[in-house]
């Protein structure tokens, strides 16, 4: 039975529909990695753009220090640092949610492909029942 089943990775092997759904999957999860990148790129921006905000804000509010009571700069201080931190929490959230849609959509591709391998190994098995059927009934 292990000779069979290795003249039926063989024949998957050679087979044209095999290989075109196995590149197929290769290049749909390159591109889904190219796109994982390409997202975390842009979150990646989002926090430095963040940051560079945060910092201009708490520049400006130490400019006008002198204009305002400490305690009303202060407290503008504390609520741009809070405002931040909160908006930093919520790209690190949406990021990790891309991520955790990245692993399933990489799982479920890889399931994917492992079904149509094995339908295709059972539909080659089928066929290579029936032709050697046919061939033990012509021998008759």
């Amino acid at each position: 039975s292990s000779s069979a089943a290795a003249s039926n990775d063989r024949a998957l092997e050679s087979d044209r529909f095999t290989r075109f759904t196995c590149d197929l999957a290769k290049k749909i999860d390159k591109e889904e990695e190219v796109r994982a990148s390409m997202v975390e790129q842009l979150f990646r921006l989002q926090q430095k753009a963040l940051e560079k905000k945060t910092r201009e804000k708490m520049r400006h509010l130490k400019v006008i220090e002198a204009e305002k009571s400490p305690r009303w700069v202060e407290k503008r201080m504390r609520k741009v640092r809070m405002r931040a931190d909160a908006e930093h929490a919520e790209i690190e959230r949406q990021l990790a949610e891309s991520k955790a849609l990245y692993a399933r959509r990489k799982l479920r591709l890889s399931e994917m492909e492992s079904q149509v391998y094995s339908l295709r190994s059972s539909t080659l098995k089928l066929k290579k029942r029936s032709q050697n059927a046919d061939a033990a009934g012509l021998d008759k």
